[in-house]
């Protein structure tokens, strides 16, 4: 902008030159003749001067004047147009400077960003890799505890221990052996952990898993009580559901009603509860467990004693 009025101004003095000099001299005007009835001979005496040499040294002139207009203007619309081209291409070498040394500054942000977050990755994945052999370390020391013990609550109890921090401990291997550091792919997860449970309570010979599992994908914080709650019913069923080593089916159905809800059922084909206990005054350190967990996903938990013992929970994908 700055440049185009200096040059607007300069072509409008350049044509303003050329105007004065082509019009000087070129053109004559002389005061009109009074009329005469004898209109040849005023018509000879008006065309013939016309012929004669004076009017052509005029016209000689004139064209003297205006070549040397054109000459100027030529002169002029170049040196406009070298001093503009020279203008244009050094402020264009300017921008051009400038828009180098700022994409140099970006990619030098960018990379430091890049690094900073693949090195905040790196510690994250760490973190989960040293919370998952702390619980294997501790889960190490429960069992060897069992060796010095007689009591069969205690044994129970620590077993029971056991299970609980390895359905913990998944939850941060799969963190950081996949790339999400946040969410838990329960697809995977589930198998898992029930390929856990019926090894360690040997039932994977006598007793089969029925999976039917939508995608599902939870945030450490949901998923985590999740793991819990059903490492609590499906290690009840294979403990309680098939004594005197009975083979049976133990089914888990995963479903969702829509994007946010979610339901899951765990049922057996066993022999339920006893006939003589009501289920609401059913009361176990298991049972506590999985109605606080439930609450704490902001779900709701039924039991059911229909040909078997069947856990329904429905819960949000995200609170």
């Amino acid at each position: 902008m700055k440049m185009i009025l200096p040059l607007k101004l300069l072509m409008l003095i350049t044509m303003t030159v050329f105007l004065i000099i082509s019009g000087s001299g070129g053109f004559k005007f002389s005061a009109a003749k009074p009329f005469s009835k004898n209109i040849y001979r005023d018509r000879k005496e008006v065309t013939r001067p016309a012929i004669i040499g004076p009017v052509t040294s005029n016209n000689s002139g004139t064209r003297s004047r205006r070549f040397f207009a054109l000459e100027l203007t030529t002169i002029v619309m170049g040196a406009l147009l070298i001093f503009g081209g020279t203008w244009y291409y050094r402020n264009n070498k300017r921008q051009f400077k400038k828009q180098i040394l700022l994409q140099g500054l970006l990619d030098e942000r960018s990379a430091c960003l890049g690094q900073v977050t693949e090195e905040r990755d790196w510690l994250i994945k760490e973190i989960h890799h040293r919370v998952k052999n702390t619980l294997q370390i501790v889960m190490s020391l429960l069992n060897t505890q069992l060796s010095y013990l007689d009591n069969k609550e205690a044994l129970q109890a620590i077993s029971n221990s056991q299970h609980r921090m390895f359905a913990i401990s998944l939850i941060h291997q799969k963190l950081y052996q996949t790339e999400s550091l946040s969410h838990i792919d329960m697809e995977a997860y589930i198998p898992e952990l029930l390929e856990y449970l019926s090894d360690a309570l040997d039932a994977d010979e006598r007793i089969t898993c029925k999976l039917t599992l939508a995608p599902l994908s939870l945030d450490v914080s949901r998923a985590l009580p999740l793991g819990l709650i059903l490492n609590e019913a499906v290690s009840n069923a294979l403990k309680f559901a098939y004594p005197g080593k009975d083979r049976g089916e133990i089914s888990l159905i995963l479903k969702t009603e829509d994007q946010q809800h979610y339901t899951i059922d765990i049922s057996d084909n066993g022999i339920g509860l006893n006939n003589d206990m009501e289920l609401p005054k059913v009361s176990s350190f298991g049972q506590t467990l999985m109605e606080g967990l439930t609450h704490q996903l902001g779900g709701s938990y039924q039991v059911s004693n229909k040909g078997g013992v069947s856990v329904h929970i429905a819960f949000k994908k995200d609170e």
